[in-house]
């Protein structure tokens, strides 16, 4: 988590974001979808799985966890400085 705000500063200051809240959740959003797939194909690659296998494994509570902190990673270029 301490590495999703650390580079969500460095993102947003880098590459010089609008303070408007629509550009910077798009800014998450597309992250978040780079993220799913460097994720799923690293699985395909490493791990022999097909993307949805890969996704639908998980127990209960990584699973949630997983999803709550993906949720966070998108949401993260909205915070301000």
């Amino acid at each position: 988590m301490v590495v999703i705000v650390m580079a969500a500063r460095v993102i947003a200051r880098r590459f010089a974001l609008s303070a408007k809240p629509a550009v910077r959740l798009g800014a998450g959003l597309v992250g978040l979808a780079f993220l799913l797939a460097a994720e799923c194909i690293f699985a395909a690659i490493l791990q022999n799985l097909p993307s949805r296998e890969y996704i639908t494994n998980r127990d209960p509570v990584s699973g949630a966890v997983f999803a709550i902190m993906l949720a966070l990673y998108a949401l993260m270029p909205l915070m301000k400085r």
